[in-house]
């Protein structure tokens, strides 16, 4: 079975018209190790469980839990993405899609069709043509048109597994994390292409810039380096 995890993106301080769908594809098989990871992450640097950790919180020790250091919160993030690697084979897929179309229902539609017709051709047998979808809630949109597209749009060969599930994200929904994660880091490298730039998110908010060494900089930027990402014309 394949487990996709969706959310969007925006980045209104930086490009205001920026709006971004990010889709983690984890096979059921790979989830459990994928989750350990990031709980044991999320445990050993003792975030609080009932404070959401998301990709805004890495790098600013005043969101989320305000006892963990940022230099903690980077390590959280370099253990979690980590847990999405095998020894041969990525445990996961991620791909965004965006565009400077701004934030609406329709774009949203726009590019989660983009994103699910990218989907590999279903195999059949085993369950390993069924498909579970959570996305993270946005109230603005209507959920029935959402449905509707993910229906209609979905790759054929694939059952989708009851409904897709619209979940309000916390810490404890780690694929939902992960892809905001993503989403998180994937648009400063597409909206700051020069190196400088995306190094520069990585020394924001740090209070000793001389305990963060550039090279574990890039480390963590290099999980995403591999992924793929594609601008979809507003229609």
């Amino acid at each position: 079975m394949i487990m996709l995890f969706i959310d969007e993106v925006q980045c209104s301080h930086n490009d205001k018209n920026y709006f971004g769908l990010g889709i983690l594809n984890i096979n059921s098989n790979s989830y459990k190790k994928v989750k350990l990871s990031f709980e044991n992450a999320v445990k050993n640097i003792k975030w609080d469980a009932e404070k959401e950790f998301k990709g805004e919180c890495i790098f600013s020790a005043t969101n989320g839990d305000q006892t963990v250091s940022v230099d903690e919160r980077i390590n959280l993030t370099e253990i979690a993405l980590g847990g999405l690697k095998a020894n041969t084979n990525a445990r996961a897929k991620y791909s965004i899609f965006y565009n400077r179309a701004g934030k609406s229902e329709k774009n949203y539609i726009d590019l989660l069709v983009a994103g699910i017709k990218t989907l590999p051709k279903a195999i059949s047998g085993s369950g390993k043509d069924l498909i579970f979808v959570a996305l993270d809630e946005e109230e603005s949109f209507v959920k029935t048109n959402i449905l509707k597209a993910l229906k209609e749009n979905i790759r054929p060969g694939y059952t989708i597994v009851e409904e897709p599930y619209f979940l309000r994200s916390r810490t404890g929904y780690c694929g939902l994390v992960l892809v905001d994660i993503l989403n998180y880091l994937k648009t400063w490298t597409i909206l700051n292409p020069s190196q400088e730039k995306q190094l520069e998110l990585f020394y924001k908010g740090i209070s000793d810039k001389k305990k963060i060494k550039v090279q574990r900089a890039k480390v963590l930027l290099s999980a995403v380096k591999n992924i793929k990402e594609k601008e979809v014309l507003p229609s």
